[in-house]
């Protein structure tokens, strides 16, 4: 059977924010529909035909098993992370560093953008190729002659809903696995060559959350409002690893040490809730957040009635 339900955030990451990841539940706030329930990693962070691709000689699933593949040892990979509360071991460190890059741009929110962006761009351009009529049909002639579009394709027709702006561009799945997949190599050295410093919760409780966009790019000086970069001094990046574990990277010396950090732990979690697409997993529904722009200390349960609450049409 063909694999339908593709997860853009890997179960066994989200495993790690639940009580028992034999038997695992997350506790999920839902900031559009505006609602909090429990459910099982199974069930969210996924779309339907994410990674489906339509490659002749392959299966229409064949990304969603490489993937797979990568999950099988990612899993270990960010058990004996946790256990050793280090990334001295090669593997693991590329492990995760792989894995932060793919979530920073393999996710719905991101493709829509790059989606938009290309549509945007698309349209111009088809604009100015339109815009002259024996341009147009020269150009037409050769995709016929191509195979590019059908040979009785009505040019003219076209013609006149690209100038009309009658029509709608999308980049296809495949297109964006292409891209996704090729950016992750250029954006891997803006995660390994940070450095990264530990931040450790009580265990026993509900600490660190984590979302459906769990890489945190911001700048260390919350009242900056230009956009941070990946290979922007200044800039740090914060990763839930799992419900009792988070990191922070930078480029310049790590000022937050290994250790327990329970007053950190508000802050960290208002920093990954500036970063929600959608939703919000957590262990329980008793972590505690403090959003940068208000230094009360709120509480899980009363997240909707709070500042971090979207508009359903966001």
């Amino acid at each position: 059977m063909v694999a339908r339900r593709h997860h853009f955030i890997s179960q066994c990451y989200l495993r790690g924010f639940t009580v028992d990841p034999k038997s695992p539940q997350l506790f999920v706030t839902d900031l559009r529909a505006r609602r909090q329930f429990w459910t099982s990693p199974t069930n969210v962070a996924l779309e339907q035909n994410f990674h489906t691709v339509d490659v002749p000689g392959h299966s229409p699933d064949v990304v969603e098993k490489r993937i797979a593949e990568f999950e099988s040892d990612l899993g270990p990979a960010l058990l004996r992370i946790r256990e050793a509360r280090s990334l001295a071991d090669d593997h693991d460190r590329g492990m995760l560093m792989f894995f932060m890059a793919l979530l920073t741009i393999k996710n719905p929110r991101m493709r829509h953008l790059i989606g938009s962006f290309m549509g945007d761009v698309a349209k111009v351009d088809l604009k100015a190729r339109a815009a002259d009529p024996e341009h147009w049909a020269a150009e037409m002639a050769r995709s016929k002659a191509e195979g590019t579009i059908p040979q009785d394709a009505d040019v003219d027709a076209m013609r006149k809903h690209v100038l009309e702006d009658a029509f709608e561009f999308s980049v296809s799945t495949p297109g964006h696995l292409h891209m996704e997949f090729n950016l992750v190599d250029k954006l891997l050295p803006y995660f390994g060559g940070r450095k990264w410093a530990f931040c450790e919760g009580s265990a026993g409780r509900t600490t660190f959350i984590t979302s459906d966009n769990p890489v945190c790019l911001m700048w260390k000086d919350p009242s900056r409002s230009d956009a941070p970069g990946l290979g922007r001094s200044d800039t740090q990046i914060i990763f839930p690893i799992a419900n009792e574990l988070a990191i922070i990277g930078v480029y310049e010396d790590v000022s937050c040490q290994a250790g327990v950090v329970d007053n950190l732990i508000p802050i960290v979690n208002g920093a990954i809730l500036t970063c929600v697409d959608r939703q919000v997993y957590a262990r329980g529904d008793d972590f505690v957040y403090v959003m940068p722009h208000d230094s009360r200390t709120m509480h899980g349960k009363e997240i909707l009635d709070g500042a971090v609450s979207k508009a359903p049409d966001v």
